[in-house]
């Protein structure tokens, strides 16, 4: 029976590397400048402008329905197999409106570096799997603009990724939109930016001059309110704001286009409507299809023993996954 490992079992060595991590973590926090200082940065350095969302009424949400609704894009991808290239991905992408009068749109793909005619180095060929997938939800987010006629049509990621990862289907969505008159917001749950720190970099103690917008943003707004950024410092073509819209203190970001930044307040009110307050701080429709267009490993584990077969997938799981518990 094997032994449960507890702190005793750690090595004095290792113990001292994790005191010491934990050390520096709690001395980045403490460096933390206060929430009003970095509220008085940005204002005075003109990064951006602190705002208020409001709930959106029982009659405002009624005109959204009927003029169409909400429509959400979001993709998965997963993979199973071996070493590269002994490898088979899945992708999908899955676009719902929240009229149930439409059918939902699903698009899937199979890609295997395999398949390709040349077979090219495993970055190069990760980048082409980067943007097949946001060509495939850029896809979906056509279909859905064209099927379903929404009011607003929420993007999973920045709008940026589907401009240079999904350039043709792009042009194809922000005419459309611009046409019928739909909004378009990118939802960004994973904030990677470091636009302010850079902008303030002289103003923030040494340990943050690199931080990420998140980090220097996390916690300094209330819940419901979101900071506009001032336009031409971030995202050429876009109008971004980052907003914390439940009571997670991360905020998450959002993007529109530039030709809708009239828009700008309508949508941090949608956001905020939609997100229920005790949750991550994405809206409750974009969360369903995040649940909904995930693929498992569990699904990727059966397919590949159908279409494989048991005996071909043994041989293409890694060593390292047959360990003994």
């Amino acid at each position: 029976m094997k032994k449960e490992e507890n702190f005793t079992d750690v090595s004095e060595d290792l113990k001292e590397k994790i005191k010491e991590t934990a050390e520096k973590l709690r001395e980045r926090i403490s460096k933390r400048p206060k929430r009003e200082r970095i509220r008085t940065i940005i204002e005075e350095n003109y990064i951006g402008e602190f705002l208020k969302a409001d709930k959106l009424s029982e009659s405002e949400l009624d005109e959204i329905k009927l003029k169409g609704g909400i429509a959400g894009v979001d993709g998965s991808i997963n993979s199973i197999g071996g070493v590269y290239p002994y490898l088979f991905y899945i992708k999908r992408a899955l676009g719902l409106s929240s009229e149930i009068r439409h059918e939902e749109i699903l698009l899937s793909e199979v890609d295997s570096p395999l398949l390709l005619d040349d077979l090219m180095d495993e970055e190069e060929y990760k980048a082409l799997l980067k943007k097949g997938l946001a060509e495939l939800e850029a896809k979906a987010a056509k279909e859905a603009l064209e099927r379903f006629n929404p009011k607003v049509l929420f993007l999973d990621g920045s709008l940026v990724r589907f401009k240079i990862e999904a350039k043709d289907y792009f042009e194809q969505i922000k005419n459309i939109a611009l046409n019928k008159n739909v909004i378009v917001a990118g939802i960004v749950e994973g904030i990677s930016t470091s636009l302010i720190s850079s902008l303030i970099r002289e103003l923030l103690p040494s340990v943050f001059k690199y931080s990420a917008d998140w980090e220097i943003l996390l916690g300094i707004m209330d819940m419901g309110e979101y900071l506009e950024v001032k336009p031409g410092l971030f995202k050429e073509g876009f109008r971004t704001f980052f907003m914390r819209s439940s009571i997670d203190p991360k905020p998450i970001g959002v993007d529109i286009l530039e030709e809708q930044k009239e828009y700008a307040k309508f949508v941090a009110n949608l956001v905020y409507t939609l997100t229920p307050e005790n949750s991550r701080g994405i809206p409750l429709w974009m969360d369903i299809i995040d649940k909904r267009v995930k693929i498992r490993d569990p699904f990727m584990e059966m397919v590949a023993k159908s279409y494989l077969g048991e005996d071909f997938l043994e041989v293409l799981t890694p060593k390292r996954e047959k360990r003994n518990p």
